[in-house]
Formats: structure tokens, C-alpha cells, sequence
């Protein structure tokens, strides 16, 4: 891939956040995505890159007490 050039700042390696998902769930990962998200933004699941599974905002707080790392952004 090429680098990413925004003004005088160059990126060599900009995210592929795509791939960098499909390669997570190739690996076992579950992903998440917070359905409320979704549908403030008017994003129908069927659009999403992954087969991320959607939870609840309210389900936030026991999805992170149930892991010992997690990955946000």
C-alpha cells in the first residue's frame, strides 16, 4: 500500500480497517458493534464489514468485565 499524505504529514503504514477486522475474525476474534451506533448513523447491519455481532450500549459494561483485553477504537 501506499503512503498516506495529508498536508506535510506522512503516514507509511495508514490503517486498513477492513482487513485488519476480517484478519481478527479469521483468528477466532469476536467483533463488536453497538447497535444504538448503528442506528444513530442510519447503518444498516447488512453494511457492515465483518460479521461483527451487535450488542446493546447497556451490555457494554459485562462484555468488558468478561475479558481480560480489549481493543478499541
Amino acid at each position: 500500500m501506499s503512503p498516506l499524505t495529508i498536508g506535510t504529514a506522512t503516514i507509511n503504514h495508514p490503517a486498513q480497517p477492513n482487513d485488519d477486522l476480517a484478519k481478527l475474525e479469521a483468528k477466532g476474534v469476536t467483533v463488536f458493534v453497538v447497535q444504538e451506533d448503528l442506528d444513530d448513523r442510519g447503518i444498516d447491519k447488512q453494511w457492515c464489514v465483518t460479521a461483527a455481532r451487535p450488542i446493546r450500549r447497556a451490555e457494554i459494561v459485562s462484555l468488558l468485565e468478561d475479558h481480560d483485553q480489549i481493543w478499541h477504537w
